[in-house]
């Protein structure tokens, strides 16, 4: 199972399997920390990395922080996404205190946002030049876009690495890894790392047979036909009904934000009313169709109750939650209301 890992690029030296995503990121940033001896790491909004006090927020505007170690936030520096301009002046802000970078190449736990062009290539530059490291978490992305780490399509190699998900086959999985300097601290038992089930028969198991499906030629190109076929039916619906929002898709993953074309940005933390507006319409087919006075304001998101097309009303929802069970009634958020109407077009065709 190493072997497999390790030979899918170049800077995968050596690898660790642990029990999950969150303890995989956990470990890479106390390597990253132990390797360079600093302590403070930089993040992007939005993004998730497991619930581990030095990663549990995504937003300085919005805390949990119920048990959590105040010291730990406070060595975080969070900058917008896609914010080459923020990352340096954080970097000048804090000279020689920041230990890495960490974020996914691809930001899967946005929905999906795509790094902009150079964008990767200017954190690499700029890591090297202040001496932190590159940590990339591809617990999702991994293996998911390709046979490896989605960096191989991206054209930056971090220093370290983690993996997590499919590389189990559904089992309890998560590894990381990096260049062979930087894991011999692990060797070394400079950083102490390990756990009862890490690496255990069953995982591996699993991990090598769901390997050895995804290594067949066909695989990924049939994840990207489902992935086209999908586009294509959402475009075709968009176009029908004059709707304007930005569709985004990688692969067989897809995002469909209710923001006008080309207004994705890096992350739209509110669902604006003319997004909601959009929405309502794109579900109910209704062009003149009404909305609450606040419908879009204050919530996260927008939730939809109901089927599209039918009875649907829009709902301010941050903190929603529903317990009945029919499928009629169960609260579903717009991007799978919209995808399993455009699986439906796509099914027709």
């Amino acid at each position: 199972m190493s072997s497999i890992n390790v030979g899918c690029e170049n800077y995968l030296q050596q690898i660790r399997f642990v029990c999950s995503g969150t303890e995989a990121v956990m470990s890479a940033v106390r390597l990253a920390r132990a390797y360079t001896g600093r302590t403070k790491i930089l993040r992007f909004l939005g993004g998730y990395h497991g619930h581990f006090d030095l990663v549990q927020n995504k937003d300085e505007a919005v805390l949990r922080d119920a048990g959590l170690d105040p010291a730990a936030m406070r060595s975080n520096i969070l900058v917008p996404y896609n914010d080459a301009a923020m990352v340096e002046r954080a970097f000048a802000e804090a000279r020689g205190e920041i230990a890495a970078i960490v974020l996914e190449p691809v930001a899967c736990n946005m929905s999906l946002v795509l790094p902009q062009d150079g964008f990767l290539q200017d954190l690499r530059r700029i890591c090297d030049r202040e001496g932190a490291l590159l940590v990339f978490d591809e617990v999702i992305s991994g293996f998911r876009f390709n046979y490896g780490p989605v960096s191989n399509l991206l054209g930056v190699e971090p220093d370290i690495a983690t993996f997590g998900k499919v590389i189990g086959g559904g089992t309890p999985i998560g590894a990381f890894g990096g260049r062979r300097e930087i894991m011999a601290l692990l060797d070394t038992e400079q950083m102490l790392q390990g756990g009862t089930f890490a690496g255990n028969p069953l995982t591996m198991a699993a991990g090598l047979a769901t390997l050895a499906e995804l290594a067949k030629p066909e695989t990924y190109a049939e994840l990207e036909r489902k992935g086209a076929l999908l586009e294509s039916a959402i475009d075709r619906h968009r176009a029908a009904n004059a709707l304007d929002f930005t569709f985004a898709r990688m692969g067989q993953r897809v995002r469909v934000p209710f923001l006008a074309e080309g207004h994705l940005g890096a992350l739209a933390r509110r669902c604006t009313a003319p997004a909601a507006r959009e929405l309502h319409r794109f579900l109910s087919g209704d062009a003149d169709a009404g909305l609450p006075p606040d419908a879009g304001r204050g919530g996260d998101h927008v939730c939809i109750y109901g089927k599209p097309g039918r009875n649907t009303r829009t709902l301010r929802s941050r903190r929603v939650r529903s317990n009945r069970g029919s499928r009629r009634n169960a609260l579903i958020t717009p991007e799978v209301l919209v995808l399993v109407q455009a699986r439906r077009s796509a099914e027709r065709c």
